[in-house]
């Protein structure tokens, strides 16, 4: 049996030849494979000075619909050596863009009295996490997150934020600041409510073994005004 993709063979035998017809299929396409999640920093200068910089790792998760109506969430990694930062400084307000091959983030800083914060993030990809969607927006311009005292960092292990119901941005040891960067370096760290020191169960702790003392001592007290009792009474 002679096995080809379009012709039949010639054969002397009068048993009929089996012949297997294969057909090419062109394969739908894939997303990238994931990328592993990187640190990086990004600087952006007034001049020679770095007015905004930021230390993070960073990830999308995006909804986004399949077959039968239904929805499912898709990761987007931010690769750091295929990201290039830019952006601007002026007096009240900082712009830090990141742009990669399938899209850019931009996070809008805002200073306000003594403190600074990310007031508005807009972000973009073009990735197939389907066959038939792949592009994707969003954006939020009423935020106060990533705050911080001017001359400060903001620091934080993990976070998320909402850009919108189908859409958010996820950063991974963060450390950022807009603003009064003295030398290029970080100011003073100022951390999330998730990595502040938890006083609570030192505090309790504290005081059931301060209770438990006062229960000791006035045990101690009452039983020796008995004994000294008894002894009255003998």
């Amino acid at each position: 049996m002679t096995n080809h993709t379009t012709h039949a063979p010639i054969t002397n035998h009068t048993t009929p030849m089996i012949t297997n017809h294969t057909t090419a299929t062109t394969p739908a396409p894939k997303p990238t494979p994931p990328a592993v999640l990187e640190v990086a920093d990004y600087n952006v200068k007034q001049g020679n000075v770095v007015c905004v910089r930021a230390r993070l790792a960073i990830q999308l998760k995006i909804q986004y619909n399949v077959t039968g109506g239904k929805q499912s969430w898709g990761t987007f990694i931010v690769q750091p050596n295929k990201t290039t930062a830019s952006g601007n400084c002026q007096d009240k307000q900082a712009t830090l863009i990141l742009n990669f091959k399938e899209g850019s983030i931009t996070f809008l800083f805002q200073k306000v009295n003594n403190s600074v914060f990310v007031k508005s993030i807009k972000a973009e990809v073009n990735y197939p996490f389907t066959n038939t969607e792949s592009h994707f927006s969003a954006s939020n311009n009423s935020l106060s997150v990533f705050g911080a005292g001017i001359g400060r960092s903001y620091s934080c292990k993990n976070q998320s934020v909402m850009i919108n119901s189908g859409f958010y941005l996820e950063t991974s040891q963060q450390q950022v600041q807009a603003f009064n960067i003295t030398k290029g370096d970080f100011g003073p760290a100022d951390f999330c409510p998730a990595d502040k020191p938890n006083y609570t169960i030192a505090i309790a702790v504290g005081v059931v073994l301060a209770i438990l003392i006062v229960i000791v001592i006035i045990a101690y007290l009452i039983s020796r005004r008995r004994g000294q009792a008894g002894y009255q009474t003998l």
